[in-house]
């Protein structure tokens, strides 16, 4: 249906954004580990737009924008699962009153199918007259 779908494509959507937002936060790590200046999640460049940036600001930036995309896909995400919950809750209570209601048929035609079993056969055997007049 078009709401599993919408969930689908939410699903990886938000994976592949997380999975951008983890990578960028690695290579953050690993270049503080070899000494680059990384500026914090949140902090602001103050250099040109279009100056050359050293490898630790421009990661910052790439982890910051990625967050950003993150924050952006995850309420979109989380709705599209809610939406797909509710649909399956839904499916699920009729597939169960419809399984009940086969369980019940099948009852039936088992009890009508064997004699001298279930309410009918009771009846029959009781009241002969008044099961011939209700089979007219």
């Amino acid at each position: 249906s078009s709401v599993k779908s919408k969930a689908e494509d939410a699903e990886s959507v938000f994976k592949r954004a997380q999975r951008t937002f983890d990578e960028a936060k690695k290579r953050c790590a690993e270049l503080k580990k070899q000494g680059e200046e990384v500026p914090d999640e949140g902090e602001k460049d103050i250099s040109a737009a279009g100056a050359w940036k050293p490898p630790g600001v421009r990661a910052a930036k790439d982890r910051d924008a990625a967050k950003a995309a993150l924050a952006k896909v995850k309420p979109v995400h989380e709705k599209a699962q809610e939406a797909l919950q509710a649909k399956e809750k839904v499916a699920g209570a009729i597939k169960e009153k419809m399984s009940a209601a086969k369980q019940r048929k099948q009852e039936l035609e088992e009890s009508a199918a064997a004699p001298g079993k279930g309410r009918a056969a009771k009846v029959a055997l009781k009241r002969p007259a008044a099961s011939a007049k209700g089979a007219k």
